[in-house]
């Protein structure tokens, strides 16, 4: 029973812990340098162009290893590799972002949020229009990268 009550102590303690570090977050953090947050601006912008022209070079140059994608129609979490694969598998007319929003989570991390609006299907079936997403951008060799990236459908204005 003691050590049953240690170990509630010690999970007690450490829960406790997470949020103060989470808010004594340093101040530098709280708003991205506008020098990365346009950098990720244009990264964003690339990515997203790369994907509307289907330019499987471009899509994979920025987008990390290990990177994971969730959207409403593909059929489960698609891995980098995958999801580069089903680019012949979307014919995109328009995606477009607004209301974008650049949240700094370390020197070399940002998420990102935005508002999307796109024409076209996926595997022949049509995409929502209007969704809203949210990205994990990185930086590594001075380089920012998508490593994260999901897309929640919403009702249009």
């Amino acid at each position: 029973m003691r050590e049953f009550r240690c170990l509630l102590a010690l999970a007690s303690l450490s829960w406790g812990l997470v949020p103060v570090a989470i808010a004594q977050a340093p101040a530098s953090a709280e708003r991205p340098p506008a020098s990365a947050a346009s950098q990720v601006q244009s990264a964003l912008d690339a990515l997203n162009a790369a994907f509307e022209r289907g330019d499987v070079k471009a899509v994979a140059a920025r987008m990390t290893p290990e990177h994971l994608a969730i959207t409403s129609y593909y059929p489960k979490p698609l891995p980098r590799e995958e999801q580069i694969r089903s680019l012949a598998d979307h014919q995109l007319s328009q995606y477009r972002t607004s209301e974008l929003s650049l949240q700094p989570l370390s020197p070399d991390s940002m998420l990102v949020t935005f508002r999307v609006t796109m024409k076209g299907t996926y595997r022949g079936k049509p995409v929502p229009e209007t969704s809203f997403a949210s990205a994990i951008w990185v930086r590594r060799q001075g380089q920012w990268l998508e490593h994260f990236y999901q897309e929640t459908p919403i009702p249009a204005k």
